[in-house]
Parts: structure tokens; C-alpha cells; sequence
């Protein structure tokens, strides 16, 4: 108890930030209930009813707006280029969405047949051109308006109030530790109520069955196995970046219980980034504390070594002998490198730029809107995705070039602190990179926007604490 209160008294909070965190509250319920729902969702089918979703989003604005009032007041929030910046691109995210039209009518080429589409398309050419069209209705306008209103809003809370007013690092654990805690409940739904996928998951994964896998891959609540495995990934990085703030082996175990439950949801993409993140993550601490523990290192060394180099050597049998050799390995290699990931995401991405033609190049079709244009074309040829599976591409489609510099903008203002931050304390710095590195690596074929910019946080606030340790 005596912790929790050093904890909390070490954070400096004041009155303000009551306003600050009731807010925020309603904020989640506002994006996890509507704004994330909105895109395949009729309003009046949501959990909330549209007037409960605006409650919560005008109680968000009112502390958020009292909030807003007494920083400037006590003067810690100024007129500086980063408050500009914010009050840009919430004018930007919200009118890019209003303007949009109200009914779109787009084309999408046919180029394959399978599953998802043969029932519509079977019988036409590959190549053909098809027209989809659609709706947007005045209450989808609002929620994303409202939506994108939060979001940005959040961010340069983020960023620029909330790493600044943060005076210990372990602020970081204990967000942490909230999102191990509900990972841990993610998993252990997945347990009670999908625990007919796991055996039959991995014979078909053994033996090369693709449509097996598929069928029996967990999902959990999370809807699709894709954020399932995005979830696994979530917790994995946390536990790294945990793990670099108060050096505890038992972030390991976590590491290992996140991957673990990853290879179920068949998210090849997370569990290749994560693999190489941890292999990476593990060689970096080894190296750096070989001289004070070389007894232990030089063990780990010669156990992870031979374990990556005799996956590494029974990978490359099975696959020179074509199979001949751990046939099942073989199958899953293939499963992995022919799956056509790539060829699916560039019919996505090209759809992106059909909605970026007659001048929306500069401002997008607005986060929400965008993902509604798109998501029919997508159903063309049987990929039933919202997101472009690109985060560039996505933030691109849905802000335009002027949202695209924004976010190029963060990352290399996170790759500045994170030089600051490499000068006065190499180890922290470097082990706390890794996060945003997975995301930012992870980002170029799935849309994790959000969690890109979530782990350049971490560098942030370790940027004001070095700095407020000199002062």
C-alpha cells in the first residue's frame, strides 16, 4: 500500500487532471461502443443507442474543455507549434469528413476468385471492372466527426501534456500492467469458450492444412483472429518495455505466454516481427551485461544460440529436400511464403489511390469515411477488411499527404528524443525502442496506426525525465 501511495504521489497530479481522466474514460467508451463499430454497423444497431454514444462524447468534451481551461490558466499548456499543430489537425480531421459526399459510387477490378467473392464474381473474367456503391449517413458523419475529435485530441495529450507532466517512469508499468491484465482476461476467454480450436488448430497446422488453420484460429472476443494476434503482440512488446524499466526476469514468462497464445490466431506478420524483436531484444541486454553476470550470459548465449540455430538448420532441410525431410515443417514454410499475403494487399492499396483521385490527395477521405469507401471495393475480390492493411497507405487514404507528413512528422520527432535520450542513458534508450521499432516495422502491412504512436510514448516520457533529472 505504502508503494502505491509513493506511486501515486511521485505522478504530482493535481485537480485538473480528475477532469483529465473522467474524461478519458468516457473517451474509451465513446471509440470501443461506436466510433470503432461505425465502419460495417448500422447506428441504430450498435450496443449504445446514438444518443447515449453522444452522452458520452459531450461529457468527454466538457472535461476535457475544463481541462483545456485550467492548464492554460496555470500556464503549462502554451502557444507553442505543437498546440497549433493539434488544433490543424483536429479542424482537419473533422471538416475532411463532413465535406465528404454523402452517397459514393467507385469501381474495383476483379483480379482473383475465392471464397469470399466466387458466389458474386465466379462468372465473370479476371480483370473486369466492378461498380459498388453506397451511403453514408448523417449520423455516421457525426460519430466519425466526433471520433476523429477524440483521437487527435488524445494524441497530443499524449505527447505533449501528459510525457511532460510525468515525473517517473514506472507511470509506464502501470499502464502496463492494466493492459497485461486485460490480455490475461482475453486469453482465458479464448480458453473457456474456444478450447475445441487448439488441438484441431494445430493438427491442421502440422499438416499443412491452410483451411484448417484458418477455420480453427482463436479469435477470442476480439472478433478476428488478426487482432487477436495484434493483441498477443501488444502484450509481448509491453513486456519488453517492462521489462527494460525495472529489469525483472519475470517479464520473460510474459513474453512467453503472449507469443505462445500469438501462434493461435496464425497472424504470421506478428508472429514473425515478434519473433525477430525478442531474438533481437535478448542479444542487445546480453551483450550489454555480459561483463557483470558472464557466467549466466555465456549460458543463455550457448541455449538461445543452439535453439535459433537448430530451428534455423531444420528449416533449411525440410526445405532444400522439398519436404523429403519434416515434411510438416516444409508445409508450413509454404503455408507462410505462398499464401499470396502480399498480392491480397495490393488490390487494397490500389483502391486506396482510386479514392485519392479529383483532388482529395491533399486532405484524404477522412478517417471513418475513408474506410467505408473502401471497404466495398475490398469485398470485390472477397477480402472482408476495412483498413488497407498498410498504415501509411491507411493514414494516406483517410487524411491525405497532410496527415501523412503529420505522422512522419512524430515518428521523427520520437527518432530525435530518442537520440537525446541515447546520450545520457544508452541501455534504458535502446531497450525501450524496440516497441515502437515492431510497430513501426508491423505498420507497413496491417493499419496498427494507433499502436505505432502508443509506443513512441514510452521515449517521451523517458526524454522529460532525463531532462527534469538535470534541472
Amino acid at each position: 500500500m505504502q508503494k502505491i501511495k509513493t506511486f501515486i504521489k511521485s505522478l504530482e497530479l493535481t485537480w485538473n487532471d480528475l477532469f483529465l481522466a473522467v474524461g478519458f474514460l468516457f473517451s474509451v467508451i465513446f471509440y470501443a461502443y461506436a466510433w470503432i463499430s461505425m465502419v460495417t454497423a448500422n447506428p441504430d444497431d450498435l450496443f449504445l443507442k446514438p444518443w447515449m454514444i453522444i452522452s458520452c462524447f459531450s461529457i468527454t468534451a466538457i472535461c476535457w474543455g475544463i481541462y483545456f481551461y485550467l492548464e492554460i490558466k496555470a500556464g503549462r499548456i502554451k502557444n507553442s507549434f505543437s498546440t497549433w499543430a493539434y488544433v490543424f489537425f483536429l479542424i482537419l480531421s473533422v471538416v475532411t469528413v463532413v465535406i465528404q459526399p454523402r452517397s459514393f459510387s467507385n469501381e474495383a477490378v476483379l483480379r482473383t476468385i475465392n471464397g469470399g467473392n466466387e458466389d458474386l464474381y465466379g462468372n465473370l473474367p479476371i480483370g473486369s471492372v466492378i461498380t459498388v456503391s453506397g451511403t453514408i449517413s448523417d449520423t455516421h458523419v457525426l460519430l466519425f466527426a466526433m471520433g476523429n475529435a477524440v483521437i487527435t485530441t488524445i494524441f497530443y495529450f499524449m505527447y505533449f501534456t501528459i510525457s511532460k507532466r510525468i515525473r517517473n517512469i514506472k507511470f509506464i508499468v502501470f499502464i502496463a500492467t492494466v493492459t497485461f491484465a486485460f490480455l490475461i482476461c482475453v486469453v482465458l476467454y479464448s480458453y473457456i469458450f474456444e478450447w475445441d480450436h487448439y488441438i484441431p488448430f494445430v493438427k491442421s497446422l502440422l499438416g499443412g492444412d491452410i483451411e484448417g488453420v484458418y477455420e480453427h484460429s482463436v479469435c477470442s472476443f476480439m472478433a478476428q483472429r488478426v487482432p487477436y494476434g495484434v493483441c498477443m503482440m501488444l502484450g509481448l512488446v509491453f513486456a519488453l518495455t517492462v521489462h527494460a524499466i525495472i529489469e525483472k526476469w519475470q517479464m520473460y514468462l510474459l513474453v512467453a505466454f503472449f507469443y505462445f497464445n500469438m501462434i493461435f490466431s496464425y497472424c504470421k506478420t506478428s508472429l514473425i516481427i515478434s519473433a525477430i524483436l525478442v531474438v533481437l531484444y535478448v542479444a542487445f541486454r546480453l551483450y550489454k551485461t555480459y561483463k557483470d553476470h558472464p557466467k549466466r550470459n555465456k549460458i543463455l548465449i550457448i541455449t538461445f544460440g543452439s535453439i535459433i540455430g537448430l530451428a534455423v538448420i531444420l528449416t533449411g532441410l525440410s526445405y532444400v529436400t522439398d519436404g523429403k525431410f519434416i515434411p510438416q515443417l516444409n508445409q508450413l514454410v509454404k503455408s507462410v511464403t505462398e499464401s499470396g499475403t502480399i498480392d491480397s494487399r495490393s488490390y487494397i492499396w490500389d483502391n486506396t489511390f482510386y479514392l485519392l483521385r479529383d483532388g482529395w490527395w491533399i486532405i484524404g477521405r477522412g478517417f471513418g469515411t475513408y474506410n467505408m469507401m473502401l471497404y466495398p471495393m475490398n469485398l470485390v475480390n472477397g477480402d472482408n477488411v476495412c483498413p488497407s492493411h498498410s498504415t501509411y497507405n491507411a493514414v494516406l487514404g483517410a487524411g491525405g499527404i497532410s496527415s501523412l507528413i503529420g505522422l512522419l512528422a512524430l515518428i521523427g520527432y520520437w527518432v530525435y528524443l530518442t537520440i537525446m535520450c541515447f546520450k545520457k542513458d544508452q541501455m534504458k534508450t535502446i531497450s525501450m525502442s524496440f516497441g515502437a521499432i515492431g510497430f513501426i516495422m508491423y505498420s507497413f502491412t496491417e493499419g496498427v496506426n494507433y499502436l505505432v504512436t502508443l509506443f513512441l510514448f514510452p521515449m517521451f516520457v523517458l526524454y522529460h525525465q532525463l531532462y527534469k533529472q538535470e534541472q
